[in-house]
């Protein structure tokens, strides 16, 4: 009887061990908010958002904890090459390719594709599926610190905010810009934007601090879990 009561105690303690050892991650979040992917719930203040959705399913599987922040990209960039910050979610790695970034980096498998449209106001065009073609000679806006498309980047009227574009687009002070379907999807429904066809595609993955690399294979096959379930897709659909 003693004998197995040291066992079951035993096996307590290793499995306490177990749960101690997986680190909790430092997660940098590009400030301003960014819907769907993440924003401050108005109420506690706490992170909200699909990415944040996506990395409590890796937690639940792995046990791996995620701490976030809110941080201007600049930083995020600047602490991810100095090792101070564990993880950037939803990157395609040709983003991060200023010197330095690629060396210090590794990157999860794709856990999401992300398709770029273009979106137009409704007085812009009489016909809602123009060839974007259209719009290499006109007037575009974008967010500060996201490259355009290279056919379309040129004289750029630019915000600090998704909704100041948006806004921006309503009002004609430019004719078009480049989003996510993701980050559209909700605006669309009110009818006051038209989109193209995706005009480009990135593959989203969770970048990681070289430092991190060791957990790689336990957030892959979290990710290949979460796919196979369909959850990433259920997860984004639910914050259109």
């Amino acid at each position: 009887m003693i004998r197995f009561l040291l066992l079951g105690i035993a096996l307590i303690c290793i499995c306490g061990m177990h749960s101690n050892e997986q680190p909790t991650l430092k997660v940098g979040l590009i400030e301003p908010i960014r819907m769907p992917y993440f924003y401050r719930d108005a109420q506690s203040g706490e992170a909200k958002g699909a990415y944040i959705d996506i990395l409590e399913h890796i937690h639940k599987v792995t046990g791996i904890r995620f701490e976030y922040q809110f941080l201007p990209q600049v930083r995020i960039r600047e602490l991810m090459r100095e090792q101070k910050l564990d993880v950037e979610p939803g990157i395609d790695s040709s983003w991060r390719q200023e010197p330095g970034e690629a060396e210090a980096s590794v990157y999860s498998d794709v856990f999401y594709i992300s398709n770029e449209v273009i979106a137009y106001s409704n007085s812009a065009f009489l016909e809602s599926d123009v060839d974007p073609v259209v719009f290499k000679s006109l007037k575009p806006c974008s967010l500060l610190g996201f490259n355009l498309i290279p056919e379309y980047d040129k004289d750029v009227v630019q915000a600090r905010t998704e909704a100041q574009v948006l806004k921006m687009l309503i009002t004609n002070r430019c004719d078009f810009a480049v989003f996510p379907f993701d980050v559209i999807a909700g605006e669309l429904k009110k009818g006051n934007l038209h989109v193209t066809k995706s005009v480009e595609s990135y593959e989203l993955r969770l970048r990681l601090a070289k430092k991190q690399q060791h957990l790689l294979p336990q957030i892959n096959r979290a990710i290949r879990d979460l796919k196979a379930r369909g959850e990433i897709q259920k997860i984004m659909a639910a914050h259109h």
